[in-house]
């Protein structure tokens, strides 16, 4: 099932593999389409799920942010009123190669323990993980978070307001 840009992501699969061929990421490159499609799908619906974008959407039926009409940027430039800004598209881009390597699952959190692990015995083994570092967070989307800091609602210390 194809993707449609605008209900199902900010941007096309064509303009993906662009952008990770610009940047030598052979393993987005290689993979199936199909694959792309649904790290796409999902990388969108974890950044509408996550952030809460300046502005209000164009239309009530539409499904994601874009287009949005009375957004405004912290340099008081307006956007997104045809498309989402491009570093939207590419922290979209990011979070889809992060879930076609299995970092992340839907819900944003990391898939492995290794970050977690707080102390590990052998003999017997046992293994106990600190529950706080399992969540990916700031530390893991460090790239992304700054892409989206021009568009999304920020508090009053020019943090991200998650929700």
């Amino acid at each position: 099932m194809a993707i449609t840009v605008g209900t199902d992501v900010y941007d096309t699969e064509a303009n993906s593999d662009v952008y990770w061929t610009n940047l030598g990421n052979t393993g987005w490159t290689a993979d199936t389409s199909a694959n792309k499609e649904i790290n796409l799908r999902k990388a969108t619906d974890y950044l509408e799920r996550n952030y809460r974008f300046r502005g209000t959407r164009a239309t009530a039926a539409q499904r994601l942010h874009f287009p949005c009409l009375e957004a405004y940027d912290d340099d008081d430039y307006q956007f997104g009123q045809t498309e989402a800004p491009t570093r939207v598209k590419e922290a979209m881009f990011i979070v889809a190669d992060l879930y076609r390597q299995g970092t992340y699952d839907l819900e944003g959190i990391q898939t492995s323990n290794d970050r977690a692990l707080k102390r590990q015995k052998v003999d017997v083994i046992e293994v106990e993980y600190d529950a706080g570092n399992r969540f990916g967070g700031a530390d893991d989307l460090t790239h992304v978070i700054n892409l989206l800091r021009p568009y999304v609602l920020s508090g009053g210390s020019n943090r991200l307001l998650r929700v």
